[in-house]
């Protein structure tokens, strides 16, 4: 049932993103800086308080090595609560 006003988010679960950055050797602050965000601004998105973008999906794709037929297995997997 849903209420009248209330929207419904879509949670991503980024812990394989978050696994692949350890694999890499980057942390929030190093890849923040190496795709030209704050390192707050990741550590929210990664830990879905906010949406990432295309051009940040692109460029953390780039920097992580994550091909194109990966793009879902990391970026879009919903949290199962």
């Amino acid at each position: 049932m849903s209420r009248k006003g209330v929207v419904s988010m879509v949670v991503y679960n980024y812990d394989r993103l978050r696994g692949r950055m350890a694999e890499k050797g980057f942390t929030i602050k190093a890849l923040a800086k190496k795709i030209g965000i704050h390192s707050n601004t990741l550590a929210r998105k990664l830990y879905c308080e906010s949406y990432l973008n295309t051009d940040e999906i692109r460029n953390i794709a780039s920097a992580l090595d994550i091909t194109a037929n990966e793009l879902n297995d990391f970026f879009f997997m919903p949290n199962k609560y």
